[in-house]
């Protein structure tokens, strides 16, 4: 099982992810020793949100460092779209929810893959 979770600027974790395979995704609001399986009434935007990259993949950019003879130095970007039931699912929404601002309750978000 893999673990994601979602911190605010005061690293404090305010929902985790876990993933299993081949394609099982919880998502969890942590709340004072508390775990509440989310729901659409709990974070409808989150949910949403989740529940889209669960049914259509979740972009993962990656960059990669090219000389060729001429002493060039090129980058390429690949762009991937990762599905739930790929194991790279987590670090493909960690990589978005920190790239693209993401907010609950007017907070900003963090990603921290455990």
């Amino acid at each position: 099982m893999k673990v994601l979770q979602i911190i605010n600027s005061q690293r404090k974790p305010l929902l985790e992810i876990t993933w299993q395979e081949p394609d099982v995704v919880d998502i969890f609001i942590l709340r004072e020793n508390e775990r509440i399986k989310i729901k659409e009434d709990l974070a409808p935007e989150l949910f949403l949100l989740f529940n889209k990259f669960k049914n259509e993949g979740v972009p993962l950019h990656t960059t990669q460092k090219i000389t060729p003879s001429d002493g060039s130095v090129k980058f390429v970007e690949d762009i991937y779209l990762i599905k739930v039931d790929d194991e790279r699912f987590l670090e493909a929404l960690s990589d978005y929810i920190n790239f693209f601002p993401l907010s609950m309750d007017q907070e900003r978000l963090f990603a921290l893959i455990k």
